[in-house]
């Protein structure tokens, strides 16, 4: 099992993304840098648009299409990038 501290020390673009939430045996996780990941967790991921293609490359999955997008916030600014 490897800590998230562990993973986000692996990669060279940490600062472009954060690991926000982890489902786990039907259950919510809200991870700390000790959380382990463990085989089948499904975790959620928020990134920059910078992060993307770097994120997408170390995780293996380089050549998929994106079709879903979730944006956070009902204010001016979440309307604005919804458009």
């Amino acid at each position: 099992d490897m800590k998230i501290a562990e993973f986000v020390a692996a990669v060279t673009f940490a600062e472009k993304f954060r690991i926000v939430a982890i489902s786990r045996d039907e259950k919510t996780i809200m991870p700390k840098f000790d959380t382990k990941f463990k085989y089948h967790d499904l975790v959620f991921i928020i990134t920059t648009r910078e992060g993307i293609t770097p994120l997408m490359n170390f995780l293996g999955k380089s050549n998929i299409e994106i079709n879903n997008v979730m944006i956070l916030g009902a204010g001016a600014i979440g309307e604005m990038v919804a458009e």
